[in-house]
């Protein structure tokens, strides 16, 4: 970015403010480099909103796929939407995939699918209530059973 001479007051003034106010949140205006339009959050919204609930729907379909696409209890995989991530162990927990997960890289959410059991809504919230214990545990709780 060139800047101007300070001969032009009016556009170096105008150079310093745009330059200082670069990366802030408080509603700063962008001015597109060769035209005095200006872009706003509030004009583009819509588009916006759209691309990232697309992008959580393709990232959501990846993750379902990369484990397995059904239940890893019961095998149910009748309605993706009915899928769900558990953390194995809640405190390596970095961040929930349903939430915020899917605006970080791919990736990222894999690190913490490793860390997850893909269930379906019955069998999660029966390991919730305490009726069911994940598989690995029930593997882990029958082995020992078996060797008194």
């Amino acid at each position: 970015m060139q800047i101007p001479l300070a001969s032009d007051r009016n556009t170096f003034l105008n150079f310093i403010f745009l330059s200082s106010s670069v990366g802030r949140a408080d509603g700063c205006e962008k001015v597109v480099k060769g035209k005095g339009d200006r872009r706003r959050y509030a004009d583009r919204r819509e588009y916006l909103i759209k691309a990232v609930q697309k992008r959580r729907r393709s990232i959501r379909v990846r993750a379902i796929e990369y484990k397995g696409g059904q239940c890893e209890i019961c095998g149910y995989s009748r309605c993706p939407e009915a899928l769900e991530f558990h953390h194995v162990e809640p405190l390596s927990k970095d961040f929930s995939i349903s939430g915020s997960g899917c605006t970080r890289s791919w990736k990222k959410v894999q690190g913490e699918l490793d860390k997850c059991m893909i269930l379906c809504a019955n069998c999660h919230r029966e390991i919730h209530a305490g009726l069911q214990l994940p598989r690995e545990t029930a593997v882990e709780k029958s082995g020992e059973f078996r060797e008194a």
